[in-house]
């Protein structure tokens, strides 16, 4: 833009593309009409629009005749009691501006400006409708109203930088600093003066916090090959392993010296520097590992440098049982070599030499946002395996370069096993739900459900749910209850599959496909909604029910709004909770946030201990080992969820600790609060059931419309906090608190009258069309099973419309010549006979990251998945370990190995390699990845692999893989692992692909 000097620009990072902050000098009005933005900012006190010569409402007056004042008179839309903004109308042709947007304050409210100012923002939403746009605006309040400029601009620009986040596509916002220019560019000079020198400075200060440029990763190069951790009471085991180390490449570089700690120091420096050189971190866990302090240590600080370097670093190694390993260990997949299995040890040397080629990494300080990006996710119980194989291979012969989600293969050792679920769904064109009993049974099986559900129902539609029910089910729960079910009982499970999978293969290349598939893929209008206005919905109407009235209003002058929270702990003199704190644990509740949102967690940490002094509140946690303890211990986590909350990677680590513990316990574990709305993806984040949402309109209702007081509130602010708290947000806080207080007292005294030895376990991620229902007819009995005739369909058709595709080595005869009636037909299927969808092998050992919106056909990218692909870290001349019949991996699902002699079509896991020339850019790193599907198929303790879905890890060699362990809930009897009886802490599994 000429006429104006850019001093200094922030840079934005966000899943809309990059955004950018220019501080500039210059004249606002002076914006040439060839730089035309699409709105300006201006500021003023409540109806007061005078022309003053030294504010910009008066330059806009006098240089471009645009009064503010009469623009006032017919304002576009006026928010000013909820959000203290109006905006214009169009504005005419010529002005530099598109429309203006008015900032309101009142000198006499309790809010100061720069603790307002992001509802400008939140206001930019409807004015740029989804569109990209551009603002310019003066450093407001700061002028004739006086407010700091220091304040304002921090607060102007962390509010910017959070909506960018957020989604609103605000391409360039220019804050400009007054200097005068007569027709001429503006000097440097002209910023070195004292006057704006502060500003400079801050923004700078700014600048390092948010801009990319400093979140660039940074190339670390590799040393070692193993950095091995283990305690000295295992020197037999290890010897095991370094001996195989080396017998396969003599000259691997392994660090083995033994680290100590250094007892003073918050952070061993020391050990982190040689692990972030090391190519793995391979932890032998045993029962001596926990005892070992030095040994936890390592394996926090190889977790940090898993975070860091984007990469699947760590390695840890299972050789002794584990009466109760803590839930942030069971949440990342190991290679199970239990009880000091030799040959298994030995294969897991084979595939950790394979992954140690590697020259450099990226070490960065930022979580990844993008989605892994794939075709098809398929999901399912490893009870039904066998169907799920037969899908994998039938997807694989129709179309070689098809990226399929199948967890035995993509669940590599390393991996957080629940965040590559999560994120692979978010990532994929399609997911075939495979429906079962046990399906429907298992709390993961569920969570993947709904979280596909969620985005097959989003107002984009960007992911298709396509359930097969797979048995004679006569109902199902009404959270499966609302998407038709295509019929795959085990008659029809081939001619069926072959139909689906070519239909689904087609769709995604862009051809035609079946007419009643057809009818399948299309959007269901009834089902169409946008899951942050369902949650919110949810959220209001479960305050009005406590403090609104029946005719549906807020608040209700009968019913006290903020609660007394002491006399709410008090209500109950002899309750468990009138001596809240007295938690013989240590820690009762433990503050998760970013560090740019501390203020909040410092609030609500003095609400919380203003109402019960005996609470035990943790916050603030600098030890890595004590950070960690304290999520897998406390009896609750609360997480403050914002834009930099899932920008950084240890509280997205304390969010999935917290949220696998709460699968598996009856009691409140995570108690997320949203502050600020938060990125569309990962979408999972608003799927987690969330009490208070300060995002929502009724918050600053409460605050503006109805006038609530919060004067009492301001004493438990820090004097030194730099920007104090809106009223909506301590009106939030506050009301968080009151329902957490609620929820640990309701938790102590049913904990107290607890019998029942049955394990517990249930999704942690909602149903948001149950959800939506349940508002709309909240008078309404839904029940809790939906009888299968309601969703069911049923598919008939020829030899020609299905095809026979499946190779008949495999063991499967397709029995499409046994069917010669071939007219589609539509019946309803029964909602607990949801077919299983099958999971299909990536052999690229990463998946390609894409645009998802952008995503191309399969034909069109021909060449795509190889340049496409991030390849995990692996070496190209390596000997392939598909080649070892040995080997063996375990499935993540069903926590069990898969073998060759036990898989159902021969040769499940061929690499895509073998069945097209023209992926031959890819063998290098096919051929260096273990086949999952290669290997024998048996349990540990000789129980039914699905008896340990109900936790979490996945093993690598002769033990259930936890990502299916995790994924089934126990039918029959609780879990065990050597010998010892666990229901409620998560259990670790197997899977040998290091």
């Amino acid at each position: 833009m000429s006429g104006f000097l850019v001093q200094d620009s922030i840079k934005v990072l966000t899943q809309n593309g990059e955004c950018q902050i220019d501080l500039c000098l210059g004249d606002i009005t002076k914006l040439k009409r060839k730089d035309k933005v699409d709105v300006i900012v201006v500021s003023a006190f409540t109806n007061d629009y005078v022309p003053t010569r030294t504010s910009v409402i008066g330059a806009l007056k006098y240089n471009l005749g645009l009064d503010v004042g009469e623009l006032s008179r017919n304002k576009a839309e006026d928010l000013r009691k909820l959000y203290s903004c109006w905006w214009s109308h169009p504005l005419p042709d010529q002005m530099p501006y598109g429309r203006l947007l008015c900032f309101e304050t009142n000198f006499r409210s309790q809010r100061r400006p720069q603790e307002m100012v992001a509802n400008v923002f939140r206001c930019l939403v409807p004015i740029l409708n989804n569109e990209d746009g551009t603002v310019i605006t003066p450093l407001l309040n700061t002028g004739d109203q006086g407010y700091g400029q220091i304040g304002m601009l921090q607060g102007m620009v962390v509010a910017a930088v959070n909506w960018m986040k957020a989604g609103l596509p605000l391409r360039l916002l220019k804050i400009v600093l007054y200097a005068k220019s007569i027709d001429g560019p503006v000097h440097q000079s002209s910023f070195a003066n004292s006057r704006y020198g502060d500003v400079c400075g801050k923004f700078a200060e700014l600048k390092e916090k948010y801009d990319s440029q400093y979140l660039v990763p940074k190339a670390v190069p590799i040393e070692f090959d193993i950095y091995l951790s283990y305690s000295e009471d295992d020197q037999g085991v290890v010897a095991t392993i370094q001996d195989g180390l080396k017998s396969i490449k003599s000259d691997v570089r392994i660090y083995g010296n033994k680290q100590k700690i250094d007892s003073e120091a918050v952070w061993q420096q020391d050990m982190y520097q040689v692990m972030i050189r090391s190519a793995r971190v391979v932890t032998v866990l045993s029962p001596h590992y926990l005892k070992s302090t030095a040994c936890v240590e390592q394996y926090n600080i190889a977790l940090c440098c898993n975070r860091r370097a984007h990469r699947d670093m760590l390695a840890p190694i299972y050789v002794n049982s584990i009466d109760l390993m803590p839930t942030y260990m069971g949440l990342v997949q190991y290679v199970d070599c239990r009880p000091n299995d030799n040959k298994k040890i030995e294969e897991a040397c084979k595939a950790l030499i394979v992954s140690m080629t590697i020259k450099v990494h990226l070490e960065t300080l930022v979580v990844d946002p993008a989605p892994i990006q794939y075709d098809i996710f398929l999901s399912y119980s490893h009870r039904d395996d066998e169907q799920a194989n037969y899908i994998v291979e039938l997807l694989r012969k129709l179309h070689p370069k098809l990226r399929v989600f199948f967890d035995l293969q993509e669940l590599k050792t390393g991996k957080a096993w629940q965040r590559t679920l999560y994120h692979s769904i978010d990532g994929s064109r399609c997911l075939l739900a495979l429906i079962s009993e046990n399906y429907i049974k298992s709390p993961v099986c569920q969570e993947e459900y709904n979280l596909a559900l969620a985005k097959h129902c989003s107002m984009d539609g960007s992911l298709k749910l396509i359930p097969l029910c797979l048995e004679d089910l006569q109902e199902v729960p009404v959270t499966f209850g609302k998407v038709k079910m295509v019929r795959a009982t085990p008659d029809v499970f081939q001619p069926v599959s072959n139909a689906i999978c070519k239909a689904v293969v087609n769709w995604l290349d862009g051809k035609e496909v079946h007419a009643v598939v057809e009818e399948i893929l299309k959007p269901d209008q009834n089902l169409s909604c946008d899951m942050d206005k369902v949650s919110e919905s949810q959220r209001r109407t479960k305050f009005i029910s406590k403090y609104g009235t029946e005719n549906k209003k807020l608040l209700s002058l009968e019913k006290r709004f903020p609660a007394k929270l002491k006399d709410l702990i008090q209500s109950r003199p002899g309750s468990a909770m009138s001596k809240c704190g007295d938690n013989p644990e240590g820690v009762d509740v433990v503050l998760s946030c970013a560090p740019e949102d501390w203020k909040y967690a410092s609030f609500l940490r003095a609400v919380l201990t203003d109402a019960a002094p005996n609470l035990v509140v943790k916050s603030g946690i600098k030890s890595e080992k004590e950070r960690l303890t304290l999520m897998d211990t406390a009896r609750c986590v609360v997480a403050f969820v914002t834009p930099s909350y899932l920008d950084s990677p240890e509280q997205v680590e304390e969010f999935h600790i917290a949220l696998c513990r709460q699968r598996t316990s009856p009691s409140t574990v995570l108690f997320p609060i949203m502050v600020h709305p938060v990125p569309p993806k990962p979408t999972y984040f608003r799927l987690v059931p969330c009490s208070v949402s300060i995002a929502d309109a009724m918050w600053s209702e409460l605050a503006h419309k109805w006038h609530v007081d919060v004067p009492s509130f301001r004493p438990l602010l820090s004097d030194t906090s730099e920007i104090a708290l809106p009223p909506e947000v301590m009106l939030g806080l506050h009301e968080a608190a009151g329902i957490l207080i609620n929820e640990l007292k309701e938790d102590e005294e049913s904990s107290e009258a607890a019998t029942s030895d049955v394990p517990f376990s249930r999704p942690v991620l909602h149903n948001i069309i149950k959800i939506r229902d349940d508002i709309a007819d909240d008078a309404k009995d839904h029940g809790a099973v939906v009888e299968i005739t309601e969703l069911l369909v049923t598919l008939k058709m020829t030899d020609e419309d299905v095809g026979a595709t499946v190779d008949t080595q495999t063991g499967h005869q397709p029995p499409l010549q046994n069917d010669p009636e071939l007219t589609p037909e539509e019946t309803t299927v029964d909602s607990k006979s949801d077919k299983p969808v099958t999971k299909e092998l990536e052999q690229n050992g990463e998946a390609a990251k894409l645009d998802e919106q952008n995503s191309p056909s399969i034909e069109e990218r021909t060449d795509g998945i190889e340049s496409g692909a991030t390849v995990d870290t692996q070496a190209a001349n390596e000997p392939p370990l598909q080649n070892d019949p040995e080997e063996t991996t375990e499935d993540s699902k069903s926590d069990k190995p898969v073998t060759k002699e036990s898989n159902q079509n021969g040769e499940a896991a061929k690499s895509d390699g073998q069945h097209s020339s023209s992926m031959e850019e890819r063998m290098d790193v096919s051929e260096s990845q273990p086949n999952p599907d290669d290997h024998n198929s048996h349990n540990d303790h000789g129980q039914s692999s699905d008896d340990h879905k109900a936790h979490t890890n996945h093993g690598t060699s002769g033990q259930i893989s936890d990502s299916q362990a995790s994924r089934e809930v126990k039918s029959e009897s609780s879990e065990k692992v050597g010998g010892q009886e666990r229901s409620q802490r998560p259990k670790s599994g197997v899977c040998l692909l290091i």
